[in-house]
């Protein structure tokens, strides 16, 4: 039986020989993940958004936050990937193709997430599309994940077909839509002029940064979980280790100035969040150890022969830790109470508080868009490489036959 040119009696038996004891830990996670998302699907439907422990002076919970994280890895594998392709950087093309594969199925993962975060999604999409807000930036949002879906389609057929010409076209379709998704996705925080904490340039850039830091991670993790012993791709994971190490000096030279700006700002709403949030153990142990100084220590003194392995094992505590960094991003935002503007009704003090803890809806929700995530790599990938055993089989079908 053949599906898309694929035998799946051969393919099953492929399935079986690559499997291995931290595959099949990771697709048994990903079943009980996507088993409790309905926990949170059930209580979606049942409940609504009471099924949240959000409020008024907490709108912003989880959900947002988890789905900003998968749209960092989106963007940033695709970066990684169309940017190897247009700007021919040879060491990185082994994980080309894949990095943007999986910069896509991320973003699917995100919206597994997104579409419980938002009470009508439909109706969202139809009037994002018939405002013409242009000065908004979720209308640009609008606009550039479907043309980053649309070119990595394209770029991805194209490769299977061997276009090189077209292959480029429509990677640098890719990269554009990537590198805008990813920094306008942080001017929706950083055009909060309102609140002092995030308005500014440094969420953009930063979104921009972690995105390409998980991105490098994610593919130390795959190819770690892989149990890959390809010369040529370990080279590109050393490259890559080497930029994420610039990435992260680049991201703690912002922090230190961030911090400096908080303690001198006379800014009350500034000054008190980010010196309460930089003294947190979400932010000092999570965030800045855990995200940033342990990577930076693991590239800068590991020795040539065990950096690639050493990147696979503390992936998963680098992406937890970009994963804080957007948690920190939402408690900071909404750390100061906004005032009640009829202040004669209304005299509740204003004072500074991190209430907020996730629902149990809201957990499994998250867990289940990690679970999707997962389960797609892992689909994708296996597809990826049965198309192209096929097309291999086929051209040398074609070679014989020629020759004879």
């Amino acid at each position: 039986m053949k599906i898309m040119n694929i035998d799946i009696d051969t393919s099953m038996q492929n399935i079986k020989s690559q499997l291995n004891i931290k595959k099949i830990t990771l697709l048994l996670l990903a079943s009980a993940f996507m088993a409790f998302w309905l926990v949170g699907v059930y209580a979606f439907f049942t409940e609504g958004h009471e099924s949240y422990n959000l409020s008024r002076e907490h709108p912003w919970g989880l959900l947002m936050m988890s789905y900003e994280f998968f749209v960092a890895l989106s963007m940033g594998l695709g970066m990684i990937g169309a940017g190897a392709i247009v700007f021919d950087v040879k060491a990185v093309k082994p994980f080309a193709y894949r990095a943007i594969l999986w910069g896509l199925v991320s973003l699917f993962a995100g919206f597994a997430i997104f579409i419980f975060e938002i009470g009508h999604p439909i109706t969202m999409v139809i009037y994002i599309v018939l405002s013409g807000n242009v000065t908004s930036a979720l209308l640009y949002l609008g606009i550039f994940y479907p043309l980053f879906m649309f070119f990595s389609v394209m770029t991805l057929f194209f490769a299977w077909k061997d276009s090189p010409s077209k292959v480029k076209i429509f990677a640098i379709g890719t990269l554009f839509s990537a590198v805008g998704s990813i920094l306008t996705a942080g001017s929706i925080f950083g055009l909060l002029y309102v609140i002092p904490f995030a308005a500014g340039s440094f969420y953009p850039t930063q979104f921009f940064l972690t995105a390409l830091l998980a991105g490098v991670f994610v593919l130390s993790f795959v190819y770690w979980v892989s149990d890959g012993n390809n010369e040529e791709e370990k080279e590109a994971l050393r490259v890559l280790g080497k930029f994420s190490a610039i990435i992260i000096a680049i991201l703690l030279v912002m922090y230190f100035t961030r911090f400096l700006v908080g303690i001198y700002s006379s800014e009350y709403g500034l000054t008190k969040s980010i010196t309460d949030m930089f003294s947190t153990s979400n932010f000092l142990l999570h965030e800045l150890t855990l995200g940033l100084l342990l990577p930076l220590a693991v590239i800068l003194f590991a020795s040539k022969e065990s950096v690639v392995r050493l990147q696979g094992y503390i992936a998963l505590f680098v992406l937890w830790g970009m994963m804080m960094s957007r948690y920190n991003l939402s408690e900071g935002l909404q750390y100061i109470p906004k005032k009640a503007v009829k202040v004669t009704e209304y005299q509740e003090a204003v004072v500074p508080s991190f209430h907020y803890v996730p629902s149990i809806a809201e957990f499994s929700l998250t867990m289940g868009g990690v679970g999707v995530a997962i389960f797609l790599y892992f689909i994708s990938s296996f597809l990826w490489k049965e198309l192209n055993a096929e097309k291999n089989k086929g051209l040398s079908k074609k070679l014989a036959t020629e020759k004879n």
